[in-house]
């Protein structure tokens, strides 16, 4: 059942995981849909071009030397309860990742039983979580000036206005960053399905559903226009 419905996952096209990124964010709300992917794909462009520039850097390093490195820990999460929705793995400021790595793994060998493996590239589902993480360090010391910019106008009166972050852009950032680290072939929010899928087989239905459903109402604003 995974495997079928990765395959269909895989097949959704760069700007679907624009808005998947963006459904829950607050502040992406007041924007209109060509806003959104707009922001979305401005994130994508800078954060790919970080991640062209760290290689020229690092040249062969893996993530975890250039983690440590740079005095970067990364400690382990406790195990969830089963059903439990926790996140994947967290950047905490100023230099600590948290990563849940049991989920990890199990997320590595359903991909191994599903021969859907050869998506990672002989990378691992760690790796590609702590390259997410990484990005997020390199945003909290000023490397992603258009992510963190004030996009979005919350209020103005006259000369006095207030404006506010997208927060979820940072998220497409980071995907994006491990996607373009790793030389990948695929969108990494991808992987919020297999990963959910080790915490509850029932929340990954739903999101798979949630998923299709998000899709399906794209497609139809897509065709009215």
């Amino acid at each position: 059942m995974l495997e079928e419905m990765m395959e269909v996952l895989l097949g959704l096209p760069r700007y679907f995981w624009n808005a998947y990124a963006l459904q829950n964010d607050p502040y992406s709300r007041r924007l209109s849909h060509a806003q959104r992917n707009r922001f979305a794909q401005g994130a994508r462009q800078e954060a790919a071009g970080i991640a062209r520039c760290k290689k020229e850097i690092y040249h062969k390093m893996t993530v975890s030397e250039i983690l440590a490195f740079h005095g970067i820990s990364v400690w382990e999460m406790p195990p969830a309860e089963w059903g439990q929705k926790v996140p994947f793995a967290i950047f905490e400021e100023p230099s600590l990742i948290c990563i849940d790595r049991r989920n990890a793994e199990c997320c590595q060998h359903l991909l191994e039983q599903s021969a859907l493996a050869y998506i990672l590239k002989g990378h691992s589902v760690e790796e590609l979580l702590l390259a997410h993480e990484l990005y997020h360090w390199f945003a909290s010391k000023g490397e992603t000036p258009f992510t963190r910019k004030n996009h979005v106008l919350l209020w103005k009166i006259g000369p006095f206005e207030s404006r506010s972050q997208i927060p979820a852009l940072e998220e497409v950032g980071a995907m994006t960053f491990a996607q373009e680290f790793l030389d990948l072939g695929f969108d990494p929010f991808i992987l919020d399905l297999p990963l959910t899928y080790c915490h509850s087989t029932e929340l990954a239905q739903r999101l798979y559903d949630r998923i299709l459903n998000l899709w399906q109402t794209i497609e139809g604003e897509q065709h009215v226009r």
